[in-house]
């Protein structure tokens, strides 16, 4: 019965995501006087922008980065004691329109992330939804997004830092300075004296470029999340993906 439950939920809201990644640009009206002098932002920073306002109980501010359509907080959100923990962090999307996930954050006794769905009009990013949920329907929602073949996903250095595990134990570092190594395991395991490989990085996009010293290679990331990275394969590297070793609960990726 659990079961079943789950996979009703998981077909929901990968249809939802699917659906808010087809969604129409709207003819929106500006809110704000002078909303179109301001300078453009970027999806992320209109969310980080939205939540300092939500904040500090400017409540207009907030609203006139919104559509005003299927938005809305309750009076206990910005009061959560993690509440200026929580930021902007995946993201995928078009030039017209994002889906932004938070970081996981403790709210209503479970465990939470903040989702908004952005839509642009006359330059401007504005949010169209916006909701906290579980970070397990926010996995289902990413993909079903994902499922729209012109949505790409949009990388911040942060979400690659840290220790990543490929085929047979592989082992790759990515350090915060754009530096990192990577120590190559084949089906017969670890090659005596083998040690790991130095290599320097940057993100832009969904474009991992990384510098050997004796090549380049240049990596077109597909997906990324918490726990897991994927490359359109073949690619300049034997990777097709790379995976966090953690436990696995309820919370994480469920196509791990």
């Amino acid at each position: 019965m659990k079961t079943g439950k789950l996979i009703q939920m998981a077909c929901v809201v990968i249809a939802l995501g699917g659906a808010w990644a087809r969604e129409p640009l709207l003819n929106v009206q500006d809110r704000a006087e002078g909303q179109g002098a301001l300078q453009p932002r970027s999806a992320r920073d209109t969310v980080r922008t939205f939540l300092r306002c939500v904040k500090s109980g400017k409540s207009r501010d907030a609203f006139a980065l919104t559509t005003g359509r299927g938005n809305g907080w309750s009076q206990n959100f910005p009061r959560l004691a993690q509440f200026d923990q929580i930021r902007p962090l995946h993201q995928v999307g078009t030039d017209h329109y994002a889906v932004i996930l938070s970081n996981p954050f403790q709210s209503r006794g479970r465990t939470e992330v903040f989702y908004a769905f952005l839509v642009k009009h006359n330059g401007q990013w504005l949010i169209r939804r916006n909701a906290r949920i579980t970070p397990r329907e926010g996995l289902w929602m990413m993909r079903g997004c994902m499922a729209n073949p012109a949505l790409k996903v949009d990388v911040l250095p942060d979400e690659l830092v840290g220790t990543w595990w490929a085929v047979c134990d592989s082992t790759i570092i990515m350090a915060a300075d754009g530096t990192g190594t990577e120590l190559s395991v084949g089906p017969g395991g670890p090659v005596p004296g083998e040690t790991p490989e130095p290599f320097t990085w940057e993100v832009s996009g969904s474009t991992l470029r990384r510098q050997f010293a004796d090549r380049k290679e240049t990596l077109d990331i597909t997906w990324l999340h918490d726990n897991s990275v994927s490359f359109r394969f073949p690619n300049d590297s034997p990777w097709s993906s790379w995976n966090r070793r953690k436990h696995k609960t309820a919370e994480t990726d469920p196509w791990d």
